[in-house]
């Protein structure tokens, strides 16, 4: 008959000190987990932009130089006249020709997320969308203009400005799905929606920044408080278009 050993169980006490040391280990490894996904979301995200960049600069060489329209591009087949980002993601997927929003793609029972490289690997799919707000959204300031508060950027020649490395393009934006808080922001406080804490709705840098892309195609990780509040500010202002007394010109 074998004798029975003590040593070869555990006893209550020896599991719970297992198991303690279990779970400070895993806390000790999620945030670490975290911050690498994050930073994966960041790199990914930069890796979208570069390629908006690429087709928004062969647009631009296909249109002598001429940026799209920040509303009302012409699309093929769309019930409505389409923002800026939607001829590029037609450039990119040609077959999309009939969609009003091809920048969007939807998963069903009226949640959608961003289609292929125009949707930031940060934000979950959700109902945020709604057809309205784009994940990337452009400096106002950049792009061909027919709204009445910005006569004078009625056409944006690229070829004209002078420091496309500091002008951005187009980047992260985190409005709410309304008419009033469309993919375009003109100013620093107007990226995120209003009254929210500068860090609540930031996608990238934990928390703290967002991605942007810039008139020569590069694209950088920006913290929130980096980026100039308009383009009067007396620090860089550049970043959303050149000073001329109080009304900024496109180049």
């Amino acid at each position: 008959m074998t004798k029975w050993n003590p040593r070869k169980y555990f006893s209550l006490i020896e599991l719970l000190i297992v198991i303690a040391i279990l779970a400070i280990l895993i806390g000790m490894l999620l945030p670490a987990l975290r911050s690498a996904r994050g930073k994966a979301c960041d790199i990914q995200c930069l890796g979208n932009q570069k390629q908006i960049a690429l087709l928004l600069a062969s647009y631009v060489d296909a249109s002598d130089g001429v940026t799209p329209w920040l509303h009302g591009n012409p699309v093929e087949g769309a019930t409505d006249k389409n923002k800026w980002i939607g001829p590029l993601v037609l450039m990119q997927y040609p077959k999309l020709t009939n969609s009003s929003y091809p920048y969007l793609l939807s998963m069903g029972g009226g949640i959608y997320r961003g289609r292929g490289i125009f949707g930031c690997p940060a934000n979950s799919p959700g109902t945020l969308v709604e057809h309205w707000v784009s994940e990337y959204g452009a400096n106002a300031l950049y792009f061909c203009n027919s709204d009445y508060w910005a006569p004078r950027f009625s056409k944006v020649l690229v070829h004209k400005i002078r420091m496309p490395s500091k002008r951005a393009a187009f980047f992260d934006l985190n409005k709410g799905a309304t008419w009033s808080a469309s993919p375009y922001s003109s100013s620093r406080a107007s990226l995120i929606p209003t009254g929210a804490t500068p860090y609540g709705p930031l996608r990238h840098q934990n928390s703290g920044g967002l991605n942007v892309a810039f008139a020569d195609g590069h694209a950088e990780g920006r913290r929130y408080f980096s980026i100039p509040e308009e383009y009067s500010s007396v620090n860089d202002g550049y970043f959303w278009a050149l000073k001329d007394g109080y009304v900024p010109q496109p180049y």
